[in-house]
């Protein structure tokens, strides 16, 4: 699972907050855009993953 804010246009990652802006990048051939640098973690308990990611949440709007 992984856990992102988009907002102004920035892309950050909720799960590791340290990792700077994020970028999204078309990978071609499925169509499907990434977000290049992105973590991902096995979830057990979502509400964990939920609430770590709500904490990093950037409120200064």
């Amino acid at each position: 699972m992984s856990y992102i804010e988009i907002y102004n246009e920035n892309i950050r990652d909720l799960l590791n907050p340290g990792a700077g802006p994020l970028e999204l990048r078309d990978e071609g051939g499925n169509g499907a855009p990434v977000v290049a640098g992105l973590s991902e973690v096995r979830v057990s308990i979502m509400v964990h993953v939920c609430i770590r990611g709500l904490m990093n949440l950037d409120l200064n709007i």
